[in-house]
């Protein structure tokens, strides 16, 4: 808890990421927003206010060679 870290699919092929959150707080509401596509037309300016209106924010410059999906 409250230790910046990342992580980025590298490989080839499908991925699976298994994540717990225990209290889950808001980000149940977070990951919903995503699965509905809220997130795919905001700028990256409107992406880190939604992560931290969830508790969360982006640290650091992006993963090298990571690959939007």
């Amino acid at each position: 808890r409250n230790v910046p870290h990342s992580f980025a699919k590298v490989g080839e092929g499908e991925g699976r990421l298994l994540m717990f959150f225990q209290p889950a707080g808001r980000m149940e509401e977070f990951f919903t927003k995503l699965s509905q596509g809220v997130a795919k037309n905001m700028t990256e300016a409107e992406q880190d206010k939604m992560r931290e209106e969830h508790g969360f924010k982006r640290v650091g410059p992006p993963i090298k060679n990571f690959k939007k999906w």
